[in-house]
């Protein structure tokens, strides 16, 4: 008798490790998450700034030739960066 009163408490017990555990798991997912999605944007971040630059240099030089080239690089590393920070937010 006296066990099946304690039941519920050991139940418990192991029901805190376990949503202990499922926490840890879930901000570990959250972290490593978030550190690739560093890895990954900062670059992009870096092409599309270095981009912009080169572009709008471009633009006051006035050289036609190779403007569409590094206005397409520059805005479509843009909306990859937009893409990837939606993705894992």
């Amino acid at each position: 008798m006296v066990r099946l009163e304690l039941w519920p408490y050991v139940f418990s017990i192991d029901r805190l490790f376990i949503d202990l555990w499922l926490q840890l798991i879930k901000w570990l997912y959250l972290i490593t998450n978030f550190i690739l999605m560093l890895l990954l944007a900062v670059p992009l971040y870096f092409i599309a700034f270095f981009g912009w630059i080169v572009y709008t240099a471009l633009i006051k030089k006035n050289l036609k030739q190779n403007m569409p080239m590094f206005y397409f690089g520059g805005v479509f590393s843009l909306i990859w960066i937009v893409i990837i920070t939606i993705a894992y937010i």
